[in-house]
């Protein structure tokens, strides 16, 4: 399925993956991960906070810390799937406050 792939410090960029448990693991490094539904139709599977061993990624809204790498998928009666053309494009843009929670240091 077609998938962005979101990595602290750069820009999402489109992957292909297999819909499976297993693939999911590999790629968020986490044999955890949770799936929230920020947006229409569309799921972030990822480490939210809590793992000081990952990088600080980013915040996400109603979401909180993101930390390490995450996905950005499609959704379709409660079954990961993948971007259409379109949502990888509206997703695929770098957020601008990417620091926005971050602590001080």
């Amino acid at each position: 399925m077609k998938v962005l792939i979101v990595e602290p410090g750069y820009s999402p960029y489109e992957a292909d993956i297999e819909n499976t448990p297993a693939a999911l693991t590999a790629v968020l490094e986490s044999e955890q991960y949770t799936a929230a539904f920020p947006f229409d139709n569309t799921v972030i599977a990822a480490v939210y906070g809590g793992d000081a061993e990952k990088p600080y990624n980013r915040t996400l809204g109603s979401i909180g810390l993101v930390q390490g790498r995450f996905i950005v998928c499609g959704s379709r009666r409660g079954r990961f799937v993948g971007l259409t053309r379109e949502q990888a494009q509206r997703y695929s843009r770098r957020p601008e406050n990417k620091t926005k929670g971050r602590a001080a240091g």
